[in-house]
């Protein structure tokens, strides 16, 4: 779908980060901040995780925190933020992931009325969409401001994945990185916030270009075979969109974690749309320096390439995200960076 959007200002908060250009210099730098934790496996052996320093603070407080870490950093960048004339669109974990609460959401709508003092006609709507809502969360910010409900929209993922019912769980699924699952991934917490509004004339800074959506019919519930249709269809729309090949892009970036069927699934879809006389292609994912972040994973990743393409601190001004659920749900979104 065309879906063109501005990126004026962004925030970041996650484990190496407490806001956009600390979490930026360490990610470029390689960092980490994994630690073992007092959540343990089968083994009573420690899990390793990564998280943000918020000692004692758990709960919806804690969402609401990195929630209100993330949208101070984004709008410290955009002077002429309104929160009269600017909508929320909220991008939270998948209605009954455990772990998750509808509490989170609710937090995160009180801290930021508090924060931004919004007017009651504010427009607040809550995607429960997991880590490929980003795409829903682009598309509605679009309509958003082509119907002029909106002067700018403010999308603000957040997640977390460290509560005893999602570790629970995650080790029972044996998704988890453990020393009996070398393929799981460390689970992680953080925030991520894109201010939005319609493309100037002159297009300057990072713009999304293209959006796309489909569903795989293998996930990590089922047996069936990885042929990775459903990433395909997704990426072909966005590229379509974006009036590019995927050989005129210079790299991509992803939610890759660690899990082997991911790995797969993005691979034979690059197989389809890559011209195999292309060159390198390099691949990106934030999760080896801040872990698997969940819905937060697409704002962050845009965050972080809105000044590493700037910068030039990545191979090149033109990428493509994707995002995929641990159900069907996958996504796509072009992205190219113009100079200011």
């Amino acid at each position: 779908m065309r879906t063109q959007l501005r990126i004026a200002a962004s925030g970041m908060c996650c484990a190496v980060g407490g806001f956009a250009r600390a979490a930026r210099a360490a990610i470029r730098a390689g960092l980490n901040r994994f630690e073992e934790s007092e959540f343990v496996d089968a083994r009573a052996e420690p899990l390793i995780v990564s998280r943000m320093p918020l000692e004692n603070l758990w709960g919806p407080r804690r969402i609401a925190t990195m929630f209100e870490a993330a949208v101070k950093d984004c709008i410290s960048e955009a002077p002429a933020f309104s929160p009269k004339t600017t909508a929320l669109l909220l991008l939270v974990a998948e209605q009954g992931r455990p772990g998750y609460q509808d509490s989170w959401a609710e937090a995160c709508v009180a801290a930021y009325e508090k924060l931004t003092g919004m007017a009651p006609s504010t427009e607040v709507r809550t995607l429960a969409l997991g880590r490929a809502g980003i795409v829903s969360a682009l598309r509605e910010a679009h309509s958003l401001l082509v119907h002029r409900y909106a002067r700018q929209v403010l999308v603000v993922g957040v997640d977390s994945y460290l509560n005893a019912e999602a570790i629970t769980h995650l080790l029972r699924k044996r998704r988890l990185m453990t020393e009996e699952v070398s393929e799981g991934f460390i689970p992680g917490e953080g925030a991520g916030a894109l201010l939005l509004e319609l493309p100037p004339r002159e297009p300057v800074g990072l713009h999304v270009l293209g959006t796309g959506a489909a569903e795989e019919t293998a996930t990590l519930d089922n047996d069936e075979p990885v042929r990775a249709l459903g990433l395909t269809r997704a990426l072909r729309e966005a590229l379509a969109a974006s009036g590019y090949h995927m050989n005129d892009l210079h790299f991509r970036i992803t939610d890759l974690n660690g899990v082997p069927l991911a790995f797969r699934e993005a691979a034979l879809a690059d197989t389809r749309l890559l011209d195999h006389r292309a060159g390198r292609f390099p691949l990106l994912h934030l999760a080896d320096c801040i872990g698997e972040t969940g819905a937060a994973v697409g704002p962050l990743s845009l965050a972080y390439l809105a000044d590493a393409m700037a910068r030039g601190y990545v191979p090149g001004t033109r990428a493509v995200l994707h995002c995929a659920n641990d159900g069907p749900e996958r996504a796509a979104v072009v992205a190219e960076c113009f100079p200011s």
